[in-house]
C-alpha cells in the first residue's frame, strides 16, 4: 500500500515539473455604472479597456464587460468577460469570477472560454488572478499552469 502512495506522489510531482507557467499582466481603465437599491444592495456594470502582455511574448488590447454585485450581507460577486486581441489578430475570451474581496481588488479564478490561433489550445484552461484598483485603473495579473502537451501545441502554432 505504501508503494502505491509513493507512486501517486511521484506522478503528481512529475506532472507539475512538466508544466509551463503562463502569465498575463494588464492595465485597464475602469468605468462603473452603478445602481443602489433602498435596502443597500449595490449593482455595478463594469467596463474595462486596456492593454496587456503575456509570457508568450505577445502584447495586445482588451475590452471587458461584466457585473459587480454587493449585497446587504456583504457578499461580493464579480463576473466579467474580456475579449483580448494580440498584435497578430489572434483573440481569446476569458471569464473572471470571484466572490471574495471588495470592489478595491482581490483574488479570483479565470477560465479561457474560447480562442483563435495559438489561444485555441487554452480553451477550458483555469487560472488564478489578482486585481487591484486605483484612480479608475485596474491593475491585473493572472497565472496558469499549462501542461507540457498544450504548451508544445501553442509554441509550434
Amino acid at each position: 500500500m505504501k508503494y502505491i502512495y509513493k507512486l501517486l506522489l511521484i506522478i503528481l510531482l512529475t506532472k507539475n515539473l512538466f508544466c509551463f507557467d503562463y502569465s498575463y499582466e494588464g492595465n485597464f481603465e475602469s468605468e462603473f455604472i452603478k445602481i443602489e437599491t433602498p435596502d443597500n444592495k449595490k449593482y455595478n456594470i463594469l467596463i474595462n479597456r486596456g492593454a496587456w502582455r503575456d509570457s508568450f511574448g505577445d502584447i495586445g488590447t482588451a475590452f471587458c464587460h461584466g457585473k459587480v454585485e454587493t449585497l446587504i450581507t456583504g457578499k461580493f460577486n464579480l463576473e466579467v468577460v474580456c475579449e483580448n486581441k494580440n498584435e497578430k489578430n489572434e483573440k481569446f475570451w476569458i471569464l473572471f469570477f470571484r466572490e471574495r474581496g471588495d470592489q478595491g481588488g482581490g483574488v479570483g479564478k479565470a477560465r479561457f472560454l474560447n480562442g483563435t490561433g495559438k489561444y485555441i489550445h487554452l480553451i477550458g484552461q483555469d487560472c488564478t488572478f489578482v486585481a487591484r484598483y486605483f484612480n479608475k485603473v485596474n491593475f491585473h495579473k493572472h497565472k496558469c499552469k499549462i501542461d507540457d502537451e498544450k504548451y508544445k501545441k501553442i509554441v509550434n502554432q
